[in-house]
């Protein structure tokens, strides 16, 4: 992945006050030598910003714009369908963010039984100026499997059991 442009820096520079050092400095390298200094990838956030259950990516660079990068899946995986879920502790007998906790997902298909597992562990709920990632948690389900309960058992021992059954999905 290439960073910023030259006509980004070229727009940026174009002005004639930066109060930050960093962008200064680019810029004086820029008018010097008449084209942009390298840029440096300096964080990917995975996340799901359209929320078609896949993950699309946010590059930031040491200076410049963001770059987002759409997930385009094929026309047979885009008739696939997807459940997501935040969980959220209470921040006393749980930690807000979830972490610890197990959500096991039941769906059908055609009579037949079967679950998907996820654990909620600390590198999911990360952020800072190198990256993150999306805090929900997706199950995909093909296109034909039918979720009917999920459960998530928690850190403090407490597990909660929600049917599914009566929810309609598109």
């Amino acid at each position: 992945l290439t960073g910023s442009t030259e006509q980004d820096i070229a727009e940026v520079c174009s002005k004639d006050y930066h109060d930050d050092e960093r962008l200064q400095e680019i810029c004086e390298k820029y008018k010097e030598k008449n084209r942009p200094p390298k840029s440096k990838t300096n964080g990917l956030c995975l996340v799901d910003l359209n929320n078609d259950g896949f993950l699309d990516a946010v590059v930031s660079y040491d200076y410049g714009y963001l770059r987002f990068l759409k997930n385009e899946p094929s026309e047979k995986s885009s008739l696939n369908r997807f459940i997501s879920f935040s969980v959220k502790g209470d921040g006393k007998s749980v930690n807000s963010y979830g972490i610890g906790a197990i959500i096991i997902l039941y769906t059908e298909i055609e009579g037949i039984e079967s679950n998907q597992f996820r654990e909620v562990s600390s590198y999911q709920h990360t952020s800072g100026k190198h990256g993150c990632k999306d805090d929900r948690i997706i199950f995909g389900l093909g296109q034909w499997a039918v979720p009917i309960r999920v459960i998530v058992r928690w850190p403090n021992g407490v597990q909660q059991n929600w049917p599914l059954s009566g929810w309609t999905f598109s």
